[in-house]
Order: C-alpha cells, then structure tokens, then sequence
C-alpha cells in the first residue's frame, strides 16, 4: 500500500474513538469504494477520492466538513462530492480531527487545529501528486472556518481559491476561528455562500465578511496583482477593482436553511460555476494513475 510521507510527527496525533466510529462507518457504507489514506502510523487519516468524469479534468476539490461530522456527510459535503465530479472537478473530502468526547463543543476544536492544518497540507500533495494542480478548498461551517484560517496564515500558491459555506465564526473560542478576520488576510478569489435561513451568527456576520473582503482586495490592488487572480476575469474587472472587491462574490441562497436540504443541486451549480470563472485550468492527464486500487486500503 502506498501511504504519503507525513510532514512532522506526533504520536499523539492518532484518530480519536469518535473519528474511528466514523472509519468504521464509511468502510460500511456505499462510500467505502472511495476510500484513500493519507499520512503514516497513528497519524494516517481516512479520505474519499472521486474523480471527474467529464474526461475533461479542471482540477481538484478539498472537500472539509463540519463540526464533528465525516467525509461523506449527507448535508452538504456528499452532494458536492458526488456532484463537482459532473462539471470536472475531482473531489477529495477528508476526515477532519475530532476531539474524544461526545459533549465537545468548540472550545474544544482550537487544540485541534494544527492537526487539521497538517491533514489539508496532506491532502494539498495528495492532488499534487496526481498531477492536479488548480486546488480550490471548499469549506462547510466549522471546515469553512478552518480552511479560511489556513489560507490567512499560509501563502500556498498550490490552492488557487477557496468558497466558504455557512462560513462560521468562533473568535471567542480562538483568534484562528474568526473567519471575518481570516478574510481580511486571504489573497485569493473567495466564493462566499450561506442560506437565508441558516444559523443566526453566519447570516447576521455576512456584511461583516464582504467589508473584510473589501479591505484584502483593496490592499492586494495597491501592493500586487497575484497569480491566482490572473485566472479570474471578474479580477481583471475596473469596476470589481474600484470597489475593492477582488473576485469576491457572497451569494445568499432563499429560504435555505443550515443543511441545505433541497437545494443540494443548486448549490452544487453555483459553487461548480464559480470554480469555473475563478479557478479551472488547463486539462490534466491522468490515465497513468489508478488512484484508487493503488492507494485503497
């Protein structure tokens, strides 16, 4: 079995009893077929590979989900997984780390958060190394608010944008966990989605968003034009740039609420839209990988 090389070593970092329930259930489940590890020893985690099927490859989707959920979470996380494949996108959802307690709340996910940077890191080189390299990390509440927070405190030019959904915020339970914060400091085109009737703190938060996204854009037009924004041609837009807005777009979906149940197929349509405006490239090659059997366990 081929296993990538993890970048440090902790041997405390091991899949907690929550997250080996959650192993147990994918490997029982229809998504079992899908299944990739990443990383070595206790700090191996588990993964869904799917692969586009357009035969016309765009890139790669790092799938990240909420709060104490899994990989093939049916809110959400598996409709992307299943759908962005149809419109070109491999996806690659990953188990984030769960604290050991059934009555864990948010104060107890800051500890986490280095393992959750290590796993996307992972999970960057895992696409990389199957020559898919236009990256985009998608994001569901409390995924949303990790990934945001990767993106603020790491210029990766390996992830060429990102699209938070129910982009939550947590600035009480650690600064890494305000993602109105982590806006301001991201330097890459931001697709920022959530339902009219979704939770209160990421509704009533998103003037908040936009304004801090109105302030990196602003300083990126002043100090440099980046490499991801040369694939955006709503970047390249005067009017865009006056505004402060560097392919910045918040879009809100009526009357859908936290999960999004029933407007699975349009969310995936406006996220696998705006994928395309800000982040496809060129086609990639693949046929001398066999992901899955070279790397399922």
């Amino acid at each position: 079995m081929w296993l990538l090389t993890t970048l440090t070593a902790a041997s405390s970092w091991a899949a907690t009893g929550q997250e080996q329930q959650w192993i147990g259930a994918i490997q029982q489940s229809p998504a079992a077929p899908a299944i990739v590890w990443l990383g070595e020893a206790e700090q191996r985690f588990l993964a869904l590979y799917k692969q586009d099927t357009t035969g016309a490859p765009k890139g790669g989707v790092i799938l990240l989900h909420s709060i104490g959920t899994h990989p093939d979470w049916p809110m959400v996380i598996h409709p992307l997984r299943e759908a962005l494949p149809d419109y070109g996108w491999d996806t690659l959802a990953i188990q984030l780390p769960i604290p050991d307690s059934r009555y864990a709340s948010i104060k107890d996910y800051p500890a986490l958060y280095d393992r959750s940077v290590q796993r996307i890191l992972l999970a960057i080189k895992y696409l990389r190394d199957h020559d898919i390299h236009n990256i985009a990390l998608v994001g569901y509440d409390l995924g949303a608010t990790l990934a945001a927070a990767y993106l603020a405190n790491n210029d990766n030019p390996q992830v060429v944008a990102y699209v938070g959904i129910n982009m939550a915020s947590y600035p009480l339970a650690d600064p890494h966990f305000d993602a109105v914060h982590s806006l301001e400091q991201i330097r890459l085109p931001i697709l920022d989605v959530f339902g009219t009737l979704g939770p209160t703190s990421v509704v009533s938060k998103a003037s908040l968003r936009a304004l801090a996204a109105r302030r990196s854009g602003s300083r990126i037009t002043r100090e440099q034009k980046l490499e991801a924004y040369a694939r955006s041609a709503i970047a390249e837009s005067n009017r865009t740039r006056q505004a402060g807005f560097i392919a910045y777009r918040q879009f809100a979906i009526p009357a859908a609420d936290a999960s999004f149940h029933g407007f699975e197929s349009h969310l995936s349509k406006r996220v696998a839209g705006w994928l395309d405006r800000h982040a496809s490239g060129t086609r990639i090659d693949k046929g001398v990988f066999n992901t899955l059997s070279a790397n399922t366990q």
